[in-house]
């Protein structure tokens, strides 16, 4: 069944909800806002962030009346696929930001994990400028959670794990964002981490471990941006983890082993204050990484009270890769 006529990729899959009402409402609001972005002209180009708070503001008062849940989210998600790269696509990708933002909200103290089960959703969560505790696994689709946490915004304990596709965690916390205890596991595509914390973003206990894909982390930070705790290993492509931009912001406490490819981080002849890869690292170190990348590969299949404390253990690991040993 088409929502649209407009554009043909969008489709609604045919299964029973849990909360039919609720999440009827949620489809009915979809499409208000693409009705009324064609009589207002309220977006202009992605990103934007004004085009953004525009729409959260417009779906916060739509929606007064749903409160928004895991479960919930969820259910939408079964029902979307998203495979166009155009306009409609971008909206669609921030429409499911704000609801992701608007559950984050309704209950910030519990974890939300949504599994794709393997179907296509380009720019699913782009641009959502708050949110924590959030797990998305088993997705196909460029520009998942692109631009998270940007633009001012703030996103903690999220992963992004059995991706494929382009960009996935790109821009994160971009222009004066912060980002902290974020993973990226599992993920085929180019551009995981690029240009993250750039334009003075701050990142925290970022994570990427097996990736398959060019310019993972490339201009990490660039535009004086800060990055601490940054972890990569098992990476396979080029350009990964360069670090020679003229503006380069502050990195620190960078592990980088198990890299394939061409072009990659070279501790000596960056500026990263204190470094660990292949040649420097230690036995007892070795085991601390061993340690995070199990962690970071499996957290997804923990329970979701069990996730918070993963993300805390790891960024514990990471701290301790770089205490002097006793």
């Amino acid at each position: 069944m088409k929502l649209f006529t407009d554009f043909e990729d969008v489709t609604v899959r045919e299964e029973n909800p849990v909360d039919q009402s609720a999440l009827e409402k949620i489809l009915e609001v979809e499409k208000e806002i693409f009705v009324e972005e064609k009589k207002n002209n309220w977006y202009s180009s992605f990103p934007s962030s004004k085009a953004y708070s525009f729409l959260y503001t417009s779906v916060e008062k739509k929606l007064a009346n749903i409160t928004m849940t895991a479960k919930l989210l969820q259910e939408y998600i079964n029902t979307r696929e998203n495979h166009n790269k155009n306009k409609e696509a971008d909206i669609l990708g921030m429409y499911s930001s704000t609801l992701l933002q608007l559950t984050c909200k309704t209950q910030p103290d519990k974890g939300i994990q949504i599994d794709g089960e393997g179907r296509t959703f380009n720019y699913l969560f782009c641009q959502v400028l708050r949110a924590s505790n959030v797990t998305v696994c088993n997705f196909k689709g460029n520009s998942i959670l692109e631009y998270a946490g940007s633009f001012g915004g703030s996103v903690k304990n999220i992963v992004a794990i059995n991706i494929t596709g382009e960009s996935t965690l790109a821009y994160l916390a971009h222009n004066n964002g912060t980002a902290e205890n974020i993973i990226a596991a599992n993920i085929q595509g180019n551009d995981v981490f690029s240009l993250a914390g750039s334009y003075e973003g701050n990142l925290k206990n970022i994570l990427a471990t097996h990736i398959k894909g060019n310019r993972t982390y490339e201009g990490m930070s660039q535009q004086f941006g800060n990055a601490k705790y940054i972890f990569a290993t098992c990476l396979e492509g080029n350009w990964n983890l360069p670090f020679n931009d003229p503006n380069q912001g502050n990195e620190d406490y960078i592990v980088a082993t198990d890299l394939k490819g061409n072009f990659t981080f070279n501790g000596t002849e960056s500026k990263v204050n204190h470094f660990l890869e292949d040649e420097n690292i230690d036995s007892r170190q070795k085991i601390i990484i061993e340690k995070i990348e199990q962690l970071a590969k499996t957290m997804y299949l923990l329970p979701l009270e069990e996730q918070t404390k993963a993300h805390e253990e790891i960024a514990r690991l990471q701290t301790e890769l770089f205490a002097e040993e006793k």
